[in-house]
């Protein structure tokens, strides 16, 4: 079985009922989730800059959707993921707000600190109740569980960093999904791509 973890930001543990292999990250501004947490078999939490601020927005969406986690401008925050080992990942996605449409905004995936995706929007992030997945696709809060498209990353370290803000932008998040490619026989790539389309994780890319 691969080693598949997912995380949800918000404000309160209970405001939604998680998924398996997923967890509830809080924010800095209610005494959240920093830097070492261990849960759900994985250590993560809030790291360097740890202000984010966290909102449970809509409990009628999707779990993945209903909370967020955010900075203000200028301010930037980390999220860090100790990762089982280095290697490739598969990285899904959920940046925006469930409130409505937001303005700008900047996150960005790390290999400790060397930069692995960077998704940057000075002047437009999302419109109305959208949200963009790891391709940078604005999906509607309806479209993004079954559409959302994730992307391989390559790791050389095992210490996986979001940060969340920064270069004079805000920034957002609601999910993070992190599944380790699994290597050599009938459990690589294939496997892989039939179980993300088999299980509504969205388009394998």
């Amino acid at each position: 079985m691969s080693w598949i973890k997912g995380f949800n930001f918000r404000a309160t543990t209970g405001f939604v009922t998680d998924g398996a292999n997923e967890t509830y990250v809080l924010g800095s501004d209610v005494g959240g989730s920093d830097y070492p947490v261990t849960r759900n078999g994985v250590t993560f939490g809030w790291a360097s800059g740890a202000v984010s601020q966290s909102r449970d927005r809509n409990a009628g969406l999707d779990r993945r959707l209903a909370g967020i986690q955010f900075t203000l401008d200028p301010d930037a925050s980390t999220f860090r993921v100790d990762l089982p080992a280095a290697g490739d990942y598969i990285i899904g996605l959920a940046s925006g707000d469930a409130y409505g449409a937001v303005s700008a905004g900047r996150i960005e995936i790390l290999d400790t600190s060397t930069s692995r995706l960077v998704i940057d929007h000075p002047s437009g992030f999302t419109a109305g109740v959208t949200f963009r997945d790891a391709t940078d696709v604005d999906l509607s809060a309806a479209n993004w569980p079954g559409t959302n498209a994730r992307v391989t990353l390559a790791f050389a370290t095992t210490i996986l960093n979001v940060t969340i803000g920064a270069s004079g932008r805000a920034g957002r998040v609601a999910h993070l999904y992190i599944e380790q490619v699994e290597t050599g026989g009938a459990q690589g790539g294939a496997y892989h791509q039939t179980i993300a389309r088999t299980r509504g994780w969205g388009r394998w890319v």
